[in-house]
């Protein structure tokens, strides 16, 4: 007798590998969208064959039309409502996705406490970095963890391994050894099964740990054998599954799990692209341009330009328009010698051909251009006033974003919602003529390196003019031109100048 229809996505992985013409796509599915829907099922039943629908049918309206009845049921259990809410993309149930408004409209001031929370990267690292710089203190918590491992030491290990420069360090050995002794396991099945469990676990600092010491291959098939019980997990086997991807720091990881709770209906389509680009430019996908991906798909007059049409409208924009050489460029020493369009083309991704194409046209705008003027003078008479922003591919429509400025550091609203941003944006307005601090600066590449996003610089170059400079995490810089301040469209050449 055959086994029946697999009935969540473990099951489904499974079928996969042994046999995965057993049933088809359309039988799973509507086989586990019956079951999500059969009130007569234990929750963890209808969960399970819930999360195996959001996998398959993330495009098909019938199916989404179906469960939209979850949401006013009564008698819905909350984590089922949930999973159905964060399907549909119904705000009130999925994590709040609340963004501030358009720069070319009057600017809310956030919920402070909300604004200037940190980004941290995990709790408790200032004690971690201090234990890593002192060598005693490192060795007392080693041996303190090694005489009594007990399981609630896994996270203050986890963090402190991390943290250590080189997988072959002379530390190296104990962490396995400890890691083991906690568990009762392989210090690579430790930390994998450790993301699985629910609590407060670092579960992105341990797949750095394990993407620096295990082959790629050998790490998927282990996260593969696992049954998600966090929403980590879950995230990574799609990701891995829809898209060929496996995060590699702690800042991806975040970036692909927070993608998966709240943009799951848009994996598929990003992975149309994907695939698309694959094929045609040998393109591997990064989770920095999920955005890109997933909405350049559903714009179908964009979406057919080819890589030879988009360099031959780029340069023809950027030709038209007068440069400001960035300044990083004029430091021998630097390893960024040019931001030319021309002479990086060839090395430029389907991705940061596109970006440019997107931020040309955005920048064109008079109504933008106008925007940024106001936000020139705010800068200039206001050091305090916001500087840096996201851009988003909306509707059709690329916008620009305005984040308040903070006193701790980095917006944290800005970190999360850059996961799901084109790029981030940051003026370099506070004074009127600042040619000399054109483009990004080695600290802001840096950052695009750590944060694992595209960027690009404005500078004000006098009172009528600013610069813009396009960056990437590879630490390329592209100059995009010289934009009036005022005047017609700026893509018709210099007439508003």
């Amino acid at each position: 007798m055959a086994p029946p229809p697999p009935k969540s996505l473990a099951e489904y992985k499974i079928m996969r590998t042994q046999d995965p013409h057993a049933y088809s796509r359309r039988t799973i599915l509507l086989t586990n969208l019956q079951r999500a829907l059969d009130h007569e099922r234990l929750v963890q039943d209808r969960v399970d064959s819930l999360r195996l629908v959001m996998h398959l049918g993330s495009n098909d309206q019938s199916v989404k039309n179906q469960l939209r009845p979850l949401l006013t049921e009564s008698n819905c259990p909350y984590e089922l409502r949930r999973s159905a809410a964060v399907f549909l993309n119904i705000p009130g149930y999925a994590i709040a996705d609340v963004r501030p408004q358009s720069m070319s409209t009057p600017i809310p001031t956030p919920n402070p406490k909300a604004a200037q929370q940190p980004a941290a990267v995990s709790s408790n690292t200032g004690d971690v970095t201090e234990v890593q710089a002192d060598p005693g203190q490192r060795e007392a918590k080693l041996q303190q963890m090694g005489y009594n491992p007990t399981p609630a030491k896994l996270n203050e290990l986890v963090r402190m391994w991390a943290a250590e420069p080189a997988t072959t360090s002379a530390d190296e050995p104990r962490y396995r050894m400890i890691a083991e002794e906690i568990s009762g396991m392989t210090w690579q099945q430790a930390l994998v099964e450790a993301m699985n469990s629910h609590g407060d676990f670092p579960r992105g600092l341990a797949l750095e740990i394990l993407v620096r010491r295990m082959p790629q291959d050998s790490l998927r098939r282990r996260l593969f054998r696992l049954e998600p019980n966090t929403t980590g997990i879950a995230a990574l086997q799609s990701f891995a599954e829809s898209l060929d991807y496996l995060p590699t720091t702690r800042e991806s990881y975040r970036a692909v799990e927070r993608l998966f709770f709240t943009r799951l209906e848009m994996i598929g389509n990003a992975a149309g692209v994907t695939s698309q680009w694959r094929r045609n430019y040998g393109y591997r996908f990064d989770v920095r341009d999920f955005h890109l991906t997933s909405r350049l798909s559903r714009d179908p007059l964009r979406i057919m330009r080819k890589r030879t049409q988009l360099i031959l409208d780029v340069g023809r924009s950027l030709n038209a328009r007068t440069h400001v050489k960035a300044a990083i460029t004029r430091v021998p020493r630097n390893r960024v010698r040019t931001d030319s369009f021309p002479l990086q083309v060839e090395s430029l991704s389907p991705s940061d051909l596109w970006n440019i194409y997107l931020l040309d046209e955005m920048l064109s705008r008079p109504r933008m251009r106008r925007a940024l003027r106001v936000m020139s003078t705010r800068n200039q008479a206001d050091a305090g006033s916001s500087r840096d922003g996201l851009i988003f591919y909306r509707q059709d429509q690329i916008e620009a974003m305005l984040y308040p400025a903070t006193t701790t550091g980095v917006n944290a609203q800005l970190v999360r919602d850059g996961y799901d941003s084109l790029c981030r944006f940051t003026t370099h307005f506070e004074k009127l003529n600042n040619a000399e601090n054109a483009g990004p600066s080695l600290r802001e590449l840096r950052q695009a390196r750590a944060g694992n996003y595209y960027g690009v610089i404005l500078t004000s170059i006098n009172e009528l003019a600013f610069s813009a400079h396009y960056y990437n995490p590879k630490g390329q810089v592209v100059s995009l031109g010289k934009f009036p301040f005022k005047g017609a469209n700026a893509r018709s050449g210099n007439s508003d100048r």
